[in-house]
């Protein structure tokens, strides 16, 4: 009977230690699995690029023959600028320079200067990269009053048949 009693302890010791075991080996599985769930989104965080917000001031009308200014302002974010303009033969980029290098570059941004030709509405687009979100900017050209033209106008000159 000695022996069979201090052979279920022992037993019961093998057993319960074997089940310890098996319960740091689950702790330890979790934890390393929730280390490299937290380590692949902070990895992520980390390598992820800002989206590129800004901002077009200008004017929003000018007349024909005019010289107007437009501000592209980069508010947050990596932005890689890209523009685009369907206003050939209407509205002519203008260069301050000697040479023509694309927009001027200004603190926080790029300023473009252009010189309205023909009447019409024109749509500025910048969009950063290409996945950032688009901006526009919409200017009308309105032709240009002279004063002969309202003295023609008195006289009933120019009007359409």
């Amino acid at each position: 009977m000695k022996w069979g009693l201090g052979k279920s302890l022992y037993n019961s010791r093998i057993l319960t230690s074997n089940y310890n075991v098996i319960i740091m080996k689950k702790i330890l599985a979790i934890v390393i699995s929730l280390l490299f769930v937290v380590s692949v989104f902070g990895v992520a965080q980390t390598m992820a690029r800002e989206p590129c917000k800004s901002e077009i001031i200008g004017p929003t009308t000018v007349q024909v023959g005019d010289t107007f200014q437009v501000k592209v302002l980069f508010i947050e974010g990596d932005c890689c600028m890209t523009y685009s303009m369907g206003i050939k033969g209407s509205i002519e980029y203008v260069c301050s320079k000697p040479v023509c290098e694309g927009p001027e570059p200004i603190p926080g941004g790029y300023l473009f200067t252009f010189k309205a030709l023909k009447p019409g509405t024109y749509k500025f687009i910048s969009s950063g990269c290409p996945e950032d979100e688009k901006v526009y900017y919409t200017v009308t050209v309105i032709q240009k009053e002279y004063p002969m033209h309202q003295f023609m106008k008195i006289l009933g000159f120019g009007k359409k048949k």
